[in-house]
């Protein structure tokens, strides 16, 4: 089953994509995601025109619910 929300790091998290490309991700800043059946998670905010793809995985132990 598809679910939606509001996510927060629980620590600072800092993912890097190819050479000059990283986001890091406060525990004060409120993100939002869709986790897929398919074991992905999407995590996006349209307010920093930011969206990127963490495994279930990666989600549940770096991230929660709020």
């Amino acid at each position: 089953m598809d679910k939606e929300g509001w996510c927060r790091p629980k620590v600072w998290r800092q993912y890097i994509f190819g050479d000059q490309c990283w986001i890091s991700c406060l525990p004060q800043q409120k993100w939002q995601f869709k986790r897929k059946e398919g074991g992905e998670v999407t995590i996006c905010s349209e307010k920093r025109h930011i969206l990127f793809l963490v495994t279930v995985e990666d989600f549940e132990q770096h991230w929660k619910e709020v």
